[in-house]
């Protein structure tokens, strides 16, 4: 995928988790963090932040700019 928009709250789980399990999966995408919260690095983020496919973090509510935006960043350019 050239692109994974992934949010940290699932309903059923972790993002984190989610990409920590498929990190390697990861490696070639561009990877977009969404979160409710604030976004600190602390507790479980730091192994977000330490990655180099972690592109940004976005704030929800994500607008549609944003996307315009993170497409235009991560996947138009590359």
């Amino acid at each position: 995928y050239d692109l994974i928009l992934l949010d940290l709250n699932l309903p059923d789980g972790s993002g984190a988790q989610v990409f920590a399990e498929h990190q390697k999966a990861f490696a070639n995408s561009a990877v977009i963090v969404t979160t409710a919260n604030t976004v600190e690095r602390s507790g479980y983020k730091d192994s977000l932040f330490d990655s180099d496919c972690i592109k940004a973090f976005y704030k929800k509510p994500v607008r549609i700019n944003d996307i315009c935006e993170m497409l235009e960043l991560y996947v138009l350019d590359r």
